[in-house]
């Protein structure tokens, strides 16, 4: 098998002083696999100490600073989440509120601005997909378990909580997908379809738009029901929603040739992304693995036996069957190119632009008491290349999300 030798080399002037040599097997040490980081409502109890030590595989010890193991030999240490550095991270801006006392200014300016904020949801969106492996016991647990962790975010950014989402980031925080394109839903009801918190696959936050991308949608109004204690952190009762403007279109799938067709570049990003090197390649693996594991809870759905075939080599473990009617909602987007394409039916050459578009699949669902037409989320894509005649661009539509 093969070995890692180790040397700690220390230069002293113009001398040199070797010091310890270890030579071990490699043996990679998967974090995520110990049974404590693989339970959900551990997850807030280990991101919230400042110092901890783990008693597993190995004994390790964690603090803002360091992360040790026993033997004093750091192991190429497995963690697809990567969420010691996402403990350590929260840990550093919480120890900056507390000894700025920059909670209390905070709360008189209102919620912090976009710049300040950003980094703090990007940690929050790494979390989400940390917490979202793990395992309950009772579904119902779901936004409870995690609701500590919120709190605390809610003190570094004095925003608004909503079913797992944030106010103030809202428009990127609906684009989380999962590895696969069909996901598994709770028997009962637990949080409105636009939550991370409605299902119980493996979340993810991938390819965001940049920061000059341009938000197309406008969210007129966001609301949820709490049902405990909790308020706004906890579970929540059936009723919330969400209602956003944003240029859109939509598709009818009459028969199973244009339903192939037409899914395929929806489809094809759940794909595996290798990495660019052997070690993303094998968390890439994990992570998958990981993915396909199923919850401890007693409405967790099995996953689908089926494989994609050899004509299908774009398609998920477990394919999404596209509604016969749907519709999509662009809320981000980016002029990609310009370029010319010549029309022969009129023999003149027409511009047409090429965005990147980043947005949600929606689907209809029964009219509201009020008449009202509602809508429930399917999936959400990323930087879909899409073009546009400048003498085109999708109307705007008004979209209630339950």
């Amino acid at each position: 098998m093969p070995l890692d030798v180790i040397v700690h080399h220390q230069e002293l002037g113009h001398l040199s002083k070797a010091a310890k040599v270890y030579v071990r097997e490699e043996n990679p040490y998967q974090l995520h696999e110990e049974a404590i980081n693989k339970r959900a409502w551990t997850l807030q109890e280990c991101i919230l100490a400042p110092r901890l030590l783990l008693f597993g595989g190995h004994i390790m010890w964690f603090c803002q600073h360091k992360t040790h193991s026993d033997g004093g030999v750091e192991d190429w240490t497995f963690d697809v989440d990567d969420l010691e550095r996402t403990r350590r991270e929260l840990q550093i801006e919480l120890s900056k509120l507390d000894h700025t006392g920059f909670e209390a200014e905070s709360k008189s300016k209102g919620p912090v601005n976009d710049n300040e904020s950003q980094g703090i949801y990007d940690l929050w969106h790494r979390l989400v997909g940390a917490y979202s492996r793990r395992a309950l016991t009772w579904p119902s647990d779901k936004l409870p378990a995690i609701s500590a962790v919120a709190m605390e975010l809610s003190r570094l950014t004095n925003g608004d909580y909503l079913a797992g989402l944030w106010r103030a980031n809202l428009p990127r925080d609906l684009l989380w997908t999962t590895h696969d394109s069909d996901t598994t839903r709770p028997k009962t009801w637990r949080a409105p379809t636009w939550s991370w918190a409605s299902i119980n696959d493996h979340i993810l936050y991938k390819n965001p738009p940049p920061e000059n991308a341009t938000l197309l949608a406008k969210i007129l109004d966001v609301q949820t029901v709490p049902s405990t204690s909790l308020g706004e952190f906890g579970e929540l009762n059936q009723g919330g929603s969400l209602l956003l403007t944003a240029p859109s279109s939509h598709a009818k799938l009459d028969n199973e040739d244009d339903r192939y067709e037409w899914s395929r570049p929806w489809l094809t990003p759940f794909n595996m992304d290798h990495g660019t090197s052997e070690r993303e390649l094998l968390l890439d693996m994990h992570s998958r693995s990981s993915a396909t594991e199923k919850n401890v809870s007693e409405d967790t759905v099995e996953p689908k036996d089926a494989k994609p075939s050899e004509e299908e080599p774009f398609g998920p473990t477990n394919e999404l069957r596209l509604p016969d009617e749907v519709f999509i909602v662009f809320i981000y987007g980016q002029r990609h190119d310009v370029y010319r394409s010549f029309n022969t039916a009129v023999e003149e050459e027409d511009t047409a632009q090429q965005w990147l578009m980043w947005g949600l699949m929606l689907k209809k669902v029964t009219d509201s008491p009020a008449g009202e037409q509602l809508y429930e989320r399917v999936m959400s894509f990323s930087q879909l290349k899409i073009n546009f005649m400048t003498s085109f661009f999708p109307l705007e539509e008004e979209f209630r999300i339950i």
